[in-house]
């Protein structure tokens, strides 16, 4: 089983936030994982919370905000998903993924780092 933690934050009206609980539990369910949910309208101040306080693996999930940030520095041309990077000790970081057990001066195209 794998553990999906989601953060959702965007606006829904006090009448829709029943409903929108009972549609992410519907998914929650139809998906072998535990998932924790937290998600609260800035305007209101309502929550969903659905295992929110549950201790969980982010999984890849990190991957979002630095693909992001890849993408954005495409379009600036600083880079192409075909550049190669030569991977070194010092940016290792800890974590599950393969790339922490490489060895320094194994290459790797960018678009590796976004499944890996």
């Amino acid at each position: 089983m794998r553990l999906l933690p989601l953060l959702l934050l965007f606006s829904f009206s006090l009448a829709a936030d029943s409903r929108l609980q009972q549609d992410i539990e519907r998914v929650a369910r139809s998906v072998n994982a535990q998932w924790g949910v937290y998600n609260k309208c800035l305007e209101t101040g309502a929550e969903i919370a659905i295992n929110a306080d549950k201790q969980m693996d982010t999984m890849s999930v990190v991957k979002i905000p630095w693909m992001a940030e890849v993408f954005r520095q495409i379009e600036e041309g600083k880079f192409i998903l075909d550049d190669r990077v030569t991977l070194t000790d010092a940016a290792k970081r800890p974590g599950t993924g393969v790339i922490r057990s490489m060895d320094a001066g194994a290459t790797m195209f960018i678009r590796d780092f976004s499944h890996r």
